[in-house]
């Protein structure tokens, strides 16, 4: 044990330790213990899976908080998932037995018994999702100074899940609200498996704090990872692989979309019920109901049953599922990020990571256009592993500089806590939260003008600013808490139990699959958005549509380039994949990619520019704004290039990127026609903000230059 830090620790902690048999305190553990009891400073800590980092965070900051007791709730713990706060919960509960210190969940499933408990006596540590702290406080800004007044750190797990999105930017804008609340500033822990940058996400943790942050560099123990990729041209073979590679083996098998898990765990259980073996199968993702989600993850903590989850990005993120014998992949991970979370499931506690990428091809046909005869999602796999295995490389964070929407639904939350306010006193308060700093005063009173136009607010006899009576039910619904887009949904029943949400139509007579199963429609009550089921087999008609974008980093698709245009082997590729390599290889030198940026293809002119998505979505205005209609390529979901609807020679492509190069186009030039900002509360900005945050943050010119020179 290391003994300086250890006898610095609670007493409480001390007994937790030996009763648990720890035989040393890991070094990220030390290290926290030092920056939490010897400064002043924030605190990021970013290792692997199961590193011990919940463990790093509350060590220290409980010791501090018994040493120094708050006359309030002392901790914050906020994650992005109620399934990890139960997780965590649970943990914490055995931790804190002996320290008279309570944990209380705060989401939308909690007990308003253990809420009010809360306000007569705040103490111990709250866990809650940013929503539910919106909630808190929008409509309850007293109760949270009685809740929080003396507040001494926030914890944000999973932190890299919240930089440069819209649930971050609604989160970072609370926490400033929050310390205005209180008149007080808590340090803050981050915790995060995958990060690239940490000067990023030190920034980010820092925001409104004026405190520095500390990232303790701890060297990680070596692992051993086991990695291969197959696909296959049949789709009976496909299914098989799949059964026999999960059998006996407590794994979970990612899938980028809800039809192609549910579609697998069906087909498993078929197969299982032919073979007869048990069914063990299960899934995972944000249509199953929450009930039987929580079932199915404490089935995987809490039994050594040979387990098999399908499963989505919810299972993604750090809830502990135990030690799990292997990871399955039937489609290729949008990101590195992703790919580090999904192996950091596997190999625990020293035992060996096992990654397994099968490929259905079986539905793949040869076409006319050469770049569809590309495996390109197999390719990124390739480029995804490559990239981390060699340089540990993670994708940068994107902070957006003009997050109208989120200021607009700031805007509404804080005005509804405090009822009314001038507007120079509203613009004074919303444009000093830190994520706000880029939007001048001159944006806001224009974004202000038009919420009054459109009823959103009202001037008072005396001048301030109200909320407008005809969104009265906008902010009184639960709904108005999230700032991500909240589609139709309606709930599935399946032997009268609720089984899940979809959000597609569908109609009586017709099948869906869901929570692993194929159920009719019996009927449909519309005005209460309710389906009701009865257990079916065969196909079915919902297909799980998915609106998410996909956004690629140009290291990802330039590795892509350097995959086709190489000779390299790699050995976990299997005997299918490296003759499906050794193909594609000759499709991209026989069309001559590696050399001509414009190829024709059929009537068809492509542009194979290489670029990471930004950047080719930037290519592609700057060349609508030259007259040269054209749209972004998808093959296999990745955008990798641009088709063109009208003549253009190379010379003039050539000519058009010297422009670029060399500063004769400007980001105020681009002609903006036909953008598209589709978010929650997109409909309320007005156009030319609107514009302007597209022009900012959805292209970068000088992301642009930097990548065509490269």
């Amino acid at each position: 044990m290391k003994t300086n830090t250890f006898s610095k620790l609670a007493p409480f902690i001390q007994d937790y330790i030996y009763k648990n048999n720890w035989t040393d305190l890991r070094d990220i553990q030390v290290a926290s213990c030092d920056v939490i009891f010897n400064s002043d400073a924030n605190l990021l800590l970013t290792s692997s899976t199961a590193s011990g980092k919940t463990e790093a965070a509350f060590l220290p900051v409980l010791t501090d908080i018994y040493n120094n007791p708050a006359k309030s709730v002392s901790i914050l713990y906020i994650s992005p998932l109620k399934a990890l706060i139960n997780d965590q919960f649970t943990r914490l509960k055995d931790l804190l037995e002996e320290a008279e210190l309570s944990v209380t969940k705060w989401h939308g499933d909690s007990s308003q018994n253990k809420k009010d408990k809360i306000l007569i006596n705040p103490n111990g540590i709250i866990q809650i999702t940013p929503e539910s702290l919106e909630a808190l406080i929008m409509n309850k800004p007293n109760d949270v100074y009685t809740i929080f007044n003396d507040l001494r750190y926030i914890i944000i797990d999973e932190v890299h899940y919240f930089i440069g999105t819209e649930r971050g930017i609604q989160l970072e804008s609370c926490l400033t609200r929050l310390s205005r609340i209180i008149n007080k500033i808590p340090r803050r822990v981050g915790l995060s498996a995958t990060l690239g940058d940490y000067k990023e996400v030190e920034k980010w943790l820092n925001s409104g704090t004026n405190r520095e942050c500390i990232t303790p560099i701890v060297a990680s123990g070596k692992r051993t990872i086991s990695l291969a990729i197959e696909s296959f041209d049949d789709k009976a073979d496909f299914y098989n692989s799949l059964y026999t590679s999960s059998l006996n083996q407590k794994c979970i098998i990612f899938s980028n979309s809800r039809s192609n898990v549910e579609e697998n765990i069906s087909s498993l259980k078929e197969i299982a019920k032919e073979k007869k073996t048990d069914d063990i199968y299960y899934t995972h993702h944000g249509s199953v109901n929450t009930s039987l989600r929580e079932q199915t993850e404490d089935l995987m903590k809490n039994t050594d049953k040979k387990i098999v989850t399908g499963a989505t990005l919810t299972l993604e993120l750090g809830i502990d599922l135990g030690n799990l014998d292997r990871i399955i992949q039937t489609s290729t991970p949008f990101s590195v990020s992703s790919f580090v979370q999904r192996l950091g499931r596997t190999g625990r506690r020293g035992n060996k990571a096992i990654m397994q990428f099968l490929f259905d091809k079986s539905e793949k046909e040869k076409s006319e256009n050469f770049y569809e005869n590309i495996d390109f999602d197999i390719i990124m796999c390739i480029a995804i592993i490559e990239i981390y295995l060699k340089e540990k490389w993670v994708e940068p964070m994107l902070i957006p500089k003009y997050p109208y929407e989120i200021l607009y639904h700031q805007t509404l939350s804080y005005i509804t806590s405090i009822q009314s306010i001038q507007p120079k006193k509203l613009a004074e308060y919303m444009l000093t939260i830190d994520i706000f700093k880029d939007i001048t005063k001159e944006d806001y009173k224009m974004l202000l003008n038009h919420l009054l136009e459109i009823g959103h607010l009202a001037l008072t006899d005396s001048q301030e600013l109200i909320i407008g009576s005809d969104i009265d039910k906008m902010i009184n619904n639960y709904k108005f808490f999230s700032v991500f887009q909240n589609k139709l949904e309606y709930i599935v029943y399946g032997d009268s139990k609720q089984i899940g949400t979809i959000t597609e139509s569908i109609k009586v007579g017709e099948k869906l699959k869901l929570a692993g199963r194929t159920w009719e429609v019996t009927s449909i009550d519309n005005d209460k958005f309710k389906i009701y089921t009865k257990l079916s087999s065969g196909t079915s008609n919902n297909i799980w549509k998915s609106d998410a974008e996909t956004n690629i980093d140009f290291k990802i698709i330039h590795k892509i380039y350097e995959i086709l245009n190489g000779n390299e082997e790699y050995i976990y590729l299997q005997d299918n994949v490296k003759s499906l390599l050794k193909t594609n290889r000759e499709i991209f030198s026989k069309n001559k990619l590696n050399n001509k940026m414009l190829v024709s293809c059929g009537d068809d002119k492509i542009i194979f520019p290489w670029l990471g998505t930004k950047s080719l979505l930037t290519l592609s205005y700057i060349l609508k704004s030259e007259g040269i209609n054209n749209n972004i390529l998808k093959c296999n979901g990745i955008p990798i290039g641009l088709k063109i609807d009208n003549l253009i020679t190379e010379i003039w492509l050539k000519k058009i990127v010297e422009k670029i190069l060399n500063n004769k186009i400007t980001i105020d030039e681009i002609k903006l026609n036909d953008f598209n900002i589709n978010k929650k509360y997109s409909e309320f900005i007005p156009d030319e903000l609107k514009e302007k945050e597209f022009r900012y943050d959805y292209l970068d010119l000088e992301k642009l230059k930097e990548e065509i020179n490269l």
